[in-house]
């Protein structure tokens, strides 16, 4: 069965428009912050993001028929303001180098980015006008993920909206190890739109707004105290950090870029509407695809939340969108696909089976198991002077149960600086990690001064709280890090640190 009879002659207004149910829970999300992002940091994780996005493998000339129109800008800054935004009125001073540099992208890449913006504009402005939000808005998750559905960013940030985890779940997600909505493109705009109105709800404010949803509420409000009572929006965005700066150039910039170039779909030709199936067993996309005539790229395409290509058995039933005639086929076969013993479909879920290490061992400086696991890499990490495992995990972004599982760690508090652990990375990402491992790696290195403390700081107290380790509390202050606590308070083990005790901190003024 060909790909092309996924086109259909009948007008669809949304290729996803039965899986949108927008969920209003009014519940405050606390602050979160993410390490700086200077222009060349961006650039190189907007390209990651770009080249490692697949959706050009469904979207294809057969599948979204159209042409491209390009009449690159003159001045975006003029531009972008002729456009009357509704929010962010005040054009960047580093607007016009983030356009140069979308304008620069090479020609698939420029072209793959402005198709999947097309595809789903009309769905994002909808759903945006729907909840009273500026549709502008609808430039935003190019801007954070370059569209891509299976983007991961720093902190755990996830999907087109790179939405954190709490973020996601407080407004109700559904995320576990086989599953993340932040990863459906349309499933995940409603968290977002409920967050952003929620935080309108505090700030009467949409640039505040947009600002809490990159930058945290926490670090929001303290620039709202260093602006003072009477500071409006251009006085509050002087006190916010910079990775902030150049998120907002960055959206000014897709904005204009989008504006000036687009792709035309034609006209007469619409998608078959997806319908939907609802699953309580378990079954791999490669079942599914026996029987549809559809690849997997189409199916992760339909379905991105399913992580492996996995849909797991549970009490809970599972959305799962196909074309009309391909249900049809499935409820007519479901007995028989369902009977398909294969596990090695289902290894991967059986890898990530987490066993405890052996209580009668603290620390074993070798992985508990000689394992594998498929699309990871093994590299060593030697632990530094006021490593705890929470740091570790948050580094290389695993869970703390992983890395005491594959090191065979009873006890954290017997881990000393100088041994060795395994982590378990990403194949594509193993040379990033491998050099943030390195004892000069990362962007938190060893061996720094932090005893001269430069004139353009001011001390404050910390007072420490259930739970905070240097790592949590140097994220809640913008230019802290965990050793520079340390070392300002005169600390060699960080496991010393005790609930109430009070620390100084030196933060930017």
């Amino acid at each position: 069965m060909q790909r092309r009879n996924l086109i259909s002659k009948r007008k669809y207004n949304s290729i996803f428009h039965p899986l949108l149910v927008v969920l209003f829970f009014g519940i405050h999300l606390q602050g979160w912050s993410q390490p700086g992002l200077d222009t060349l940091a961006w650039q190189e994780r907007f390209t990651m993001f770009l080249q490692e996005d697949e959706t050009d493998e469904f979207l294809t000339d057969e599948i979204y028929p159209g042409s491209f129109s390009f009449k690159p800008s003159q001045n975006p800054a003029a531009d972008y303001k002729e456009m009357d935004p509704g929010l962010f009125r005040e054009p960047s001073s580093k607007l016009a180098e983030y356009y140069s540099f979308l304008e620069n992208l090479n020609p698939e890449e420029k072209q793959k980015l402005i198709r999947t913006f097309s595809f789903f504009k009309d769905d994002f402005q909808s759903i945006l006008e729907k909840e009273g939000l500026p549709a502008e808005l609808k430039y935003l998750p190019s801007t954070l993920s370059a569209m891509n559905f299976l983007a991961v960013g720093d902190m755990h940030r996830a999907g087109i909206w790179q939405l954190t985890h709490l973020q996601a779940v407080l407004n109700g997600a559904q995320i576990n190890k086989l599953v993340d909505e932040r990863f459906h493109p349309l499933k995940s705009t409603p968290f977002a739109v409920n967050q952003l109105k929620h935080d309108f709800e505090i700030y009467n404010d949409y640039n505040l707004a947009v600002a809490a949803l990159i930058c945290g509420n926490t670090v929001v409000k303290n620039a709202m105290a260093q602006a003072g009572e009477n500071g409006g929006w251009n006085e509050i965005s002087d006190y916010l950090p910079e990775y902030f700066q150049q998120t907002l150039a960055a959206f000014q910039a897709m904005t204009v870029f989008l504006n000036t170039n687009k792709f035309i779909r034609n006209e007469g030709i619409f998608f078959e509407k997806p319908d939907t199936i609802f699953l309580d067993k378990q079954i791999h996309f490669e079942q599914l695809a026996e029987i549809s005539g559809l690849t997997i790229t189409d199916l992760k395409f339909l379905n991105p939340q399913f992580k492996h290509s996995i849909i797991p058995a549970g009490v809970n039933t599972f959305e799962v969108a196909l074309p009309a005639r391909t249900k049809n086929e499935f409820l007519a076969m479901q007995d028989s696909i369902f009977e398909i013993e294969d596990s090695t479909l289902f290894q991967l879920a059986e890898q990530r089976i987490e066993y405890p290490p052996e209580p009668t061992r603290s620390f074993i400086g070798q992985a508990a198991k000689d394992i594998e696991i498929d699309g990871k890499t093994r590299i060593e990490y030697m632990l530094q002077t006021g490593d705890v495992l929470g740091i570790i995990a948050e580094k290389f972004d695993v869970s703390v149960s992983d890395l005491k599982y594959w090191n065979n760690i009873y006890n954290e508090r017997r881990i000393q600086a100088g041994q060795k652990i395994s982590v378990f990375v990403p194949d594509e990402k193993a040379a990033f990690y491998v050099e943030m491992a390195a004892p000069t790696g990362g962007k938190e290195k060893t061996g720094v001064d932090y005893s001269k403390i430069p004139a353009d700081r001011k001390k404050v107290e910390h007072v420490v709280q259930n739970g905070e380790s240097p790592f949590v509390i140097a994220k809640k202050y913008d230019g802290v890090t965990p050793e520079a606590i340390l070392q300002w308070n005169h600390i060699d083990n960080a496991r010393k640190i005790q609930i109430g005790q009070k620390l100084i901190l030196y933060i930017p003024k």
